[in-house]
């Protein structure tokens, strides 16, 4: 069972990215993934690439970022996948020799079927990035579960309760109701 919440952990982490146009570059972008931070909440990005420009927030571990440049071993980014600056400055190590950020593995696979999910369909295949998983240290996985209509927080909480029992005290979970009551339309056969 734990195999399985650990599989199933590493699966919400690297849910299966949009089929961004960035993202299906066909190769021609160098796409890059943090791997560091992972104790700190992520890793260290400044402004410009002087590493005394002004500090801007962490950027996640995981976090998949698009080269813009790369001056020496500093990188200048675009985010594509993860949480923090959409663009800036980052090391690929530090100077104990410690990886940062590395080349994102990617793998072949078939572009999205007309509905938007990866499909078998003909065509050639397109560049997807591979997440590693690896979790960070310390925090526990926040899933926010929003209900529709008609329902409330407690029909929620009962369609997930199998998703909550699997996770268990690995996440936290923010079920709120909706701030404006439903109720059906008077003579309506359809709820």
């Amino acid at each position: 069972r734990a195999q399985g919440r650990s599989h199933f952990l590493s699966l919400i982490a690297c849910a299966w990215p949009s089929h961004d146009p960035q993202l299906m570059s066909g190769g021609q972008k160098s796409l890059w993934e943090v791997i560091g931070g992972k104790d700190k909440g992520g890793i260290v990005v400044r402004q410009g690439q002087d590493v005394t420009s002004p500090l801007l927030e962490r950027l996640s571990t995981g976090a998949l970022i698009e080269e813009r440049a790369l001056v020496g071993d500093r990188l200048h980014y675009s985010l594509l996948r993860g949480a923090g600056p959409a663009e800036g400055w980052v090391s690929l190590k530090l100077a104990s020799g410690k990886e940062l950020v590395v080349r994102a593995n990617s793998q072949a696979v078939p572009p999205p079927a007309a509905n938007g999910t990866p499909g078998l369909t003909t065509g050639s295949p397109q560049l997807l990035p591979i997440c590693r998983a690896d979790p960070v240290e310390g925090r526990k996985i926040r899933i926010l579960a929003l209900h529709a209509v008609p329902a409330n927080s407690n029909v929620m909480k009962f369609q997930v309760a199998p998703l909550r029992q699997l996770l268990g005290k690995e996440a936290e979970w923010i079920i709120p109701d909706a701030p404006t009551p439903w109720s059906p339309v008077p003579g309506s056969t359809n709820p």
